[in-house]
């Protein structure tokens, strides 16, 4: 491996142990990773579990006004792209079709943390009914025995949806593992 000026790399898995950080630069900073990187990244076990986890992924993007927005959204991945399903009169739709650039998060809220990081491009397509996509996706969080009481609501609710597919062209998996503890930290 070929030695790589720190500030060009942003390493796609940092592990932390201790105090001494250790990375694997794989991705440099800004620059687009290709299919194969994109695909051993979502297929990375911390990724898996991250992205099967009943958890929500956090959707950054930026609204018509030009003002960042995140907000938390259901979500699946087909293996190629992230998939997520929205009423056509969200505000989020508008602001994607005027920038699809976008950024997501999914993380788990204990300590230490897990983190997938990716940036993309959005794709907007409309399509009549509620897609199995949405339905997929809520499944997580409502389970199994509660679902068809839900899917009947969410199908007697909306005429249309639309399907925000994103495709990552960055991304990042943060792992950190035993963490430097308080006495270490500097301000």
């Amino acid at each position: 491996m070929t030695r790589l000026d720190r500030d060009e790399v942003d390493c796609v898995i940092n592990e932390t142990v201790g105090t001494k950080q250790q990375a694997r630069p794989q991705e440099r900073r800004g620059l687009q990773m290709n299919q194969a990187e994109i695909h051993a990244l979502m297929n990375d076990r911390v990724a898996q579990r991250l992205i099967q986890a009943p958890i929500h992924a956090r959707l950054a993007y930026t609204a018509k006004d030009g003002s960042p927005r995140v907000i938390p959204i259901g979500f699946i991945w087909d293996g190629d792209v992230f998939v997520m399903g929205s009423p056509p009169i969200a505000p989020k739709v508008k602001a994607l079709a005027a920038n699809p650039r976008v950024a997501l998060t999914i993380d788990t809220e204990d300590f230490p943390p897990n983190i997938l990081l990716v940036r993309g491009e959005a794709a907007l397509e409309t399509v009549d009914g509620v897609p199995d996509e949405f339905v997929e996706a809520a499944r997580r969080f409502v389970g199994n025995e509660r679902m068809p009481e839900w899917e009947a609501g969410a199908r007697g609710l909306y005429d249309q949806m639309v399907l925000i597919r994103i495709t990552p062209n960055v991304g990042q998996d943060h792992r950190l593992r035993d963490p430097p503890s308080p006495s270490t930290w500097s301000n």
